[in-house]
C-alpha cells in the first residue's frame, strides 16, 4: 500500500485531530454518509478506500458506500494500521 494517498481516493471520517490521517485523503464524516452520493465521490466506480480511528466507523461507511453502489470499496480499519505517513494537527 502506498504511504500517501494518490489517485485512489482515501478517506477517514473520524475527527482527523483523534489520530490524524493519511496526506491527501478526502475527509467525509461517517454521519454525513447518507442515501446521495457524496459530491466529494462522483464516480460509483473509483478505488476508494476507507479508514476510521479503529475501524468500526470505516465499515459503516463501506457498507452505506456499497448500498450506494460504489463497486471498489477497500476497508482496511483504523489508521493504527497504516504503515505510512500521517499528518497530525500538532
Amino acid at each position: 500500500m502506498a504511504s500517501t494517498a494518490t489517485d485512489n481516493t482515501v478517506f477517514p471520517h473520524g475527527s482527523p485531530r483523534d489520530s490524524g490521517h493519511i496526506p491527501g485523503a478526502v475527509m467525509i464524516p461517517n454521519e454525513s454518509i447518507g442515501t446521495e452520493q457524496p459530491e466529494k465521490l462522483p464516480d460509483f466506480n473509483q478505488v476508494i478506500l476507507i479508514y476510521c480511528r479503529s475501524g468500526n466507523r470505516s465499515k459503516q461507511a463501506s457498507q452505506k458506500l456499497a448500498d450506494m453502489g460504489y463497486t471498489h470499496i477497500y476497508e482496511f480499519g483504523g489508521i493504527m494500521d497504516w504503515n505510512g505517513e500521517i499528518v497530525t494537527s500538532e
